[in-house]
């Protein structure tokens, strides 16, 4: 019996020997972690979920399809990224951190609730068809796509709040808090960890909503005349009672007393001020334009944004193209499952290459990880849309390697954006001034990422303008485009490390 106890207590050893080698974390933060780690995981899974829904919901719409994706960004999501970002600001002169937070959760829940009980279910009696009618007539034909998004306005607006959650409760409010309480060595020790935990996320996500997608339609029940219907009301049930969790989970994490921590540190209220508190938009970009370490960083969110933006919508085409013009389900069911493989391979680069590499190849390494697999992995799928591969897949369908190469290229490049690329984003505003953290992340993660994927959308546009509204016609010229792009955001991930690697040596030199 005691040899067996042994050899327990060895394995378990063991296994948080490895554990700490990974994640080196205090036992007195163990806790305020852990509770890090669910929000974590709560707030991406909510994120993830609406994801492959919010895509079908709009590619299915009567007349919209793939191509009206591209108005989404520029039309829906940067507004209301001015305004969420407008109402984050008014909220935060008034109201302390921690009320902020609880305000815009149940901001974007009261819209849920909304959408799904009320806009769905009388979504006929609720359409603009005479604006949108209109706009068919005064809009060339190659536009047309556009006005269908102002006939199911309620879909364009689920869309928007669907893909302002990730800005606002992901980077605005959880990694705003976690900046402001964590230390640079912390960082390194936790960053990845939470990566995690946002991945992890993915995996369930992918796996419920493919589930609840399939389940047979029961006339019986009290929602919906199909099954996609019934699919939608028990994926948003799914978030509804997700958001009631996080509200459950970050009430106890102040009750722990952890976000008091640093509004009770005399040493950042007298190094930071007290004047911070009073700002607008426009002072958010000011502060940018001030600060290199910013100017940098702001190109580097455009950089990733935009050409993310140009493969979502060409992969999002080729998807409806394989599963025909109705099939709703099989299209979810096929985005969620890319989402279950997205959140395995950032959980894996999260584990092994993220946190390895942040803490012994440093931040510039680490950092150039995201554009190199995305334009290993992008060249893949455009050869395939262009039929390049079909040498080496000669028994496969020509759309099915174009299917599966897009799945990989999404998968490895959310996977390097949800690990890598958002733990080198967000060390980069450690050691800034508080109002460098505040404002920088309103102006750069609150509107600029939404710039930048309106600037594909807008590339988009002038392509279909001399193209035609056709989404394939333009792959080649959207990949000599990537290519561009790409070397620019590589050129400012080195310069910022470079001018973060002075700065440090500067201070470094100062307090010796």
């Amino acid at each position: 019996m005691s040899t067996v106890k042994s050899t327990s207590s060895v394995k378990k050893s063991y296994f948080f020997s490895i554990l700490n080698l990974l994640f080196p974390i205090k036992r007195e933060d163990a806790k305020k972690v852990c509770i890090l780690f669910c929000l974590f995981f709560l707030v991406s899974f909510v994120y993830n979920i609406l994801q492959p829904l919010k895509k079908t919901i709009i590619m299915y719409s009567p007349g919209a399809g793939s191509e009206a994706l591209p108005y989404l960004k520029p039309f829906a999501v940067a507004p209301g990224a001015f305004l969420v970002t407008w109402y984050f600001l008014s909220l935060a002169r008034r109201f302390n951190r921690d009320a902020v937070f609880r305000i815009i959760i149940l901001t974007f829940t009261t819209y849920f609730l909304l959408y799904t009980f009320i806009l769905i279910p009388f979504r006929d009696y609720l359409t603009l068809d005479s604006t949108a009618d209109f706009m068919m007539k005064v809009l060339p034909s190659h536009f047309h796509a556009g006005p269908a998004l102002i006939r199911y306005w309620m879909h364009t607006l689920f869309y928007a709040f669907a893909e302002l959650w990730g800005t606002t409760v992901l980077t605005l409010l959880l990694w705003g808090l976690v900046n402001e309480i964590s230390t640079h060595t912390q960082a390194k020790a936790t960053y990845a960890l939470f990566t995690v935990g946002a991945n992890f996320s993915g995996m369930f996500a992918g796996k419920i909503s493919s589930y609840l997608t399939k389940l047979p339609y029961n006339p019986h029940f009290f929602y919906g005349h199909n099954q996609w219907d019934q699919a939608f009301l028990r994926i948003m049930l799914v978030v509804l009672a997700v958001c009631s969790s996080i509200l459950i989970l970050y009430a106890y994490f102040v009750h722990c007393g952890y976000t008091a921590a640093v509004a009770h540190n005399p040493r950042k209220q007298t190094a930071e001020g007290q004047g911070e508190q009073h700002v607008s938009i426009v002072d958010c970009f000011y502060q940018v334009m001030r600060s290199k370490n910013l100017l940098y960083l702001t190109i580097i969110v455009m950089g990733y944004n935009l050409v993310y933006n140009l493969s979502d919508v060409i992969f999002n085409k080729r998807v409806e193209l394989s599963f025909g013009p109705e099939n709703k389900v099989g299209s979810n069911d096929f985005l969620s499952m890319v989402l279950t493989y997205t959140s395995i391979v950032s959980t894996v680069f999260a584990l092994l290459i993220s946190n390895i590499s942040l803490r012994y190849a440093g931040w510039t390494v680490t950092a150039l990880m995201t554009p190199i697999v995305y334009i290993l992995s992008g060249s893949f799928f455009y050869l395939a849309q262009l039929n390049g591969l079909h040498g080496l897949f000669p028994v496969m369908p020509l759309d099915l390697i174009a299917l599966y190469a897009g799945a990989a290229h999404m998968c490895l490049t959310r996977g390097a954006k949800y690990s890598v690329f958002d733990s080198t984003k967000e060390m980069a505003y450690i050691g800034l001034t508080k109002a460098e953290r505040v404002n920088g992340k309103a102006a750069i993660d609150g509107i600029a990422s939404r710039f930048g994927k309106s600037g594909g959308s807008f590339i988009l546009f002038f392509l279909y303008a001399i193209l035609g509204n056709n989404i394939v016609l333009t792959i080649p010229y959207v990949f000599f485009i990537i290519c561009i792009i790409t070397i620019l955001w590589m050129i400012a991930i080195t310069n910022l490390g470079r001018h973060q690697t002075s700065q440090a040596i500067e201070a470094h030199n100062k307090s010796c």
